[in-house]
């Protein structure tokens, strides 16, 4: 292209190519997409520093925000660029003095929040440049009250996990717990990988009584992996680490509740050989066996013939 037919060209131009037909252009250089984003943003996507630079000298700022409140750090760990992340923590704290890293989008996002979900190198970056002032534990929160810790389990993210644990200068505890009360190992148990096995490892080992504790309604990291039929997270709770599978949520509901009202047929099994009981009752005074009945037939056979167990003629009245 020997000449700009747009505004929204600059954007490409900024990200992917030369700098020379964007100056040829400077009025459209504050021209944003349809998000919202600036030119600055598209080069910091882009990882070409060379052209942040020049569009920085031209007046875009770092501090810039999309629609969702997000600056152009935010989209540079989104997309792994790695060259403008080290620029722009060499830039300096933010107009209102916060660690580039700490700044939040509307949602309460921060570019630490986002590194925590899978980007270990720039996690490493944003540690290393964390300092006495940063309150990582106060500004790193979301709106539903989540830090880095809980985006790392969230998102299985072993890397991730390891390098907060191991990392006493980020001052995240490893049963912070979000506006629902839940966890990081709360949320690690409800994710479907493989690697979310070895995340629950390293999160419970850390701190056993995480594997216990509970959120506003009273469930633990083992009712929910019964609830999410994560199979091998609870043999680790169960079997490795020899925890109690007979616990109570809020409606003295155990996890062989849930899991027989949900027809989890494998989960049910493992609990009966862990020591549950299927007789305990709920706060509507049904067992296990009473969902089971509504829900699962395969889960009453299995509850039956555990205890030879003769289910009373009930009617569920909780509905």
């Amino acid at each position: 292209m020997t000449d700009l037919e747009s505004p929204g060209d600059v954007l490409y131009y900024a990200a992917e190519g030369s700098v020379r037909l964007v100056k040829k252009h400077r009025e459209w250089i504050t021209h944003r997409d349809n998000r919202g984003r600036t030119a600055a943003m598209h080069a910091a996507i882009a990882d070409n520093v060379r052209n942040l630079q020049f569009l920085l000298r031209k007046g875009l700022s770092l501090w810039d925000t999309d629609s969702g409140g997000a600056t152009p750090l935010h989209w540079a760990t989104q997309c792994g660029s790695a060259k403008v992340v080290r620029f722009i923590l060499q830039s300096g704290k933010s107009p209102q003095g916060l660690a580039p890293f700490l700044v939040a989008d509307k949602d309460g996002v921060t570019p630490i929040h986002i590194a925590a979900g899978g980007n270990g190198k720039i996690l490493q970056m944003f540690i290393d440049a964390v300092s006495a002032a940063d309150d990582v534990f106060g500004l790193a929160q979301d709106k539903r009250g989540r830090g880095p810790l809980h985006y790392a389990a969230s998102k299985a993210s072993v890397e991730s996990v390891r390098l907060i644990l191991d990392s006493p200068a980020l001052g995240l505890p490893v049963d912070a717990r979000d506006s629902c009360g839940l966890t990081p190992l709360m949320c690690a148990v409800g994710v479907p990988f493989a690697q979310g096995v070895d995340v629950c490892r390293l999160l419970a080992r850390r701190k056993e009584m995480s594997v216990s504790a509970r959120n506003r309604d009273g469930l633990s990291a083992i009712h929910l992996a019964a609830i999410a039929n994560n199979l091998q997270v609870l043999k680790l709770f169960a079997e490795e680490m020899g925890k109690n599978v007979e616990v109570f949520d809020n409606d003295n509901r155990t996890p062989l509740h849930y899991a027989a009202e949900q027809g989890h047929y494998e989960i049910v099994q493992l609990l009966l050989a862990c020591g549950a009981r299927s007789t305990t009752s709920d706060k509507w005074d049904a067992s296990p066996a009473h969902y089971a009945a509504q829900f699962s037939v395969s889960c009453l056979d299995l509850i039956l013939a555990k205890n030879n167990y003769v289910v009373s003629v009930y009617v569920c009245t909780r509905w």
